[in-house]
């Protein structure tokens, strides 16, 4: 069963944009019964807690969707050109955590 606070990145720049924009958006899931053990599963709700509190403080510095478009391109990992040197480095040292990938 997904924990309510796991979004994905993705997820949360759309929320963003819906906000700002007045959209409404419906996303559906589907069950990860069975998918990863507990102990994989709780790492990654960890986490994602843990992105969640960033993106909330990242996103309260962005007055307008220029400036969340300005961070977007230059600090986000899968967007910023030039961070484009960390893509394919293991980053993540907690291997339950890992697993969840």
């Amino acid at each position: 069963k997904r924990h309510p606070m796991v979004l994905l990145d993705h997820q949360l720049c759309l929320l963003y944009c819906c906000v700002l924009y007045r959209y409404s958006l419906t996303f559906l899931s589907a069950s990860d019964d069975g998918v990863f053990d507990d102990y994989v599963y709780q790492a990654r709700i960890n986490k994602e807690a843990g992105s969640l509190a960033h993106w909330q403080r990242v996103v309260a510095t962005l007055p307008e969707f220029s400036a969340f478009h300005a961070w977007l391109h230059a600090d986000h990992l899968c967007y910023a050109v030039s961070r484009q040197h960390e893509f394919g480095k293991q980053t993540i040292k907690d291997l339950k955590l890992l697993e969840s990938y």
